[in-house]
C-alpha cells in the first residue's frame, strides 16, 4: 500500500461480543440438544431460538432472577468469533509490517448487573429474595452495612448470582476494602447474565493473544488504577 498507520491501536469493548438476547427467549426442547455439537446445528439453534425476538419484549418488566439463561455453546461462539478476527488483524498487521498496540479493556465496575442467574439449591431460591431484600434496606436505608454484610454472606453460603457478588462489592467499596471490592465487582460481570462490561474471558482473550504474539500491552485496568491510588 502507498500509505499505512504508523500505529495501530486495538481498544474494543463490550459491543464487539454483546447481541439482543430476548428476556423471553424460547426454550430448546430437550430432543435438539444435541444440534449444538455442530456447527450447522448450532446456527439453526441460534437463528431460531437464541436470537429470536418477541414482540412481548417491549412490555417485559422483568424478574428478580432471569428465567432465561444463555446457552454456553453460544457464549463460546461469541468468544471464538472475537478471537478470531483479533487473530486475523494481527496477522494482517504483520504482513503489512504496521505496529500494532493492543489495549486491554475494563469497564465500570460500578454499573449494576443486568440480569441474575440463579446458581444454587433451587429451593432455596425465595429465602435467597427474602434475604437480599434485608441488604438492600440495611445498605440504602438503614445504612448498616455490617447487618448487610451478614445476610450477604449467608446467601451466599448457597447460591450465586450477579446482584449478590455485586452488592458484596459494593459493601466492601464502601468500607474501604478495594481488594475485595474489586474480587466481587469483578464476579457480578463474570456472574452476569446480559453483561454491559467486558468480562475476564474477553480481557484473558486480549491479554493472551497480545503476549503470544510478542504485542506491546496496556491494561486499561492499570491505568485506571494508579491513576485513582488504589490497588
Amino acid at each position: 500500500a502507498m500509505y499505512k498507520p504508523d500505529l495501530l491501536i486495538i481498544l474494543s469493548g463490550f459491543n464487539e461480543i454483546t447481541s439482543y438476547y430476548s428476556p423471553n427467549m424460547k426454550s430448546i426442547p430437550f430432543f435438539l440438544m444435541p444440534l449444538r455439537y455442530s456447527k450447522v446445528g448450532e446456527l439453526l439453534l441460534r437463528i431460531f431460538y437464541i436470537r429470536h425476538f418477541k414482540d412481548t419484549d417491549i412490555n417485559y418488566k422483568g424478574d428478580f432472577f432471569s428465567q432465561k439463561t444463555l446457552p454456553d455453546f453460544e457464549k463460546r461462539w461469541v468468544y471464538e468469533r472475537y478471537a478470531k478476527y483479533f487473530k486475523i488483524l494481527i496477522k494482517h498487521c504483520k504482513k503489512e509490517n504496521i505496529p500494532l498496540l493492543v489495549i486491554v479493556p475494563d469497564g465500570n465496575y460500578l454499573f449494576p448487573p443486568t440480569r441474575n442467574i440463579y446458581k444454587g439449591d433451587i429451593t432455596k431460591k425465595n429465602r435467597a429474595v427474602r434475604l437480599f431484600k434485608e441488604v438492600f434496606y440495611y445498605t440504602y436505608f438503614n445504612k448498616n452495612l455490617l447487618l448487610a454484610e451478614k445476610r450477604l454472606l449467608k446467601i451466599k453460603e448457597f447460591c450465586n448470582f450477579a446482584d449478590l457478588n455485586y452488592e458484596l462489592g459494593n459493601n466492601y467499596n464502601i468500607k474501604g476494602d478495594y481488594e475485595k471490592a474489586l474480587e466481587y465487582f469483578r464476579k457480578a460481570i463474570d456472574t452476569d447474565g446480559y453483561s454491559l462490561s467486558p468480562s475476564s474471558t474477553l480481557r484473558n482473550i486480549c491479554r493472551t493473544l497480545a503476549v503470544k504474539n510478542r504485542l506491546p500491552v496496556i491494561d486499561m485496568h492499570n491505568i485506571v488504577t494508579d491513576d485513582m491510588k488504589i490497588p
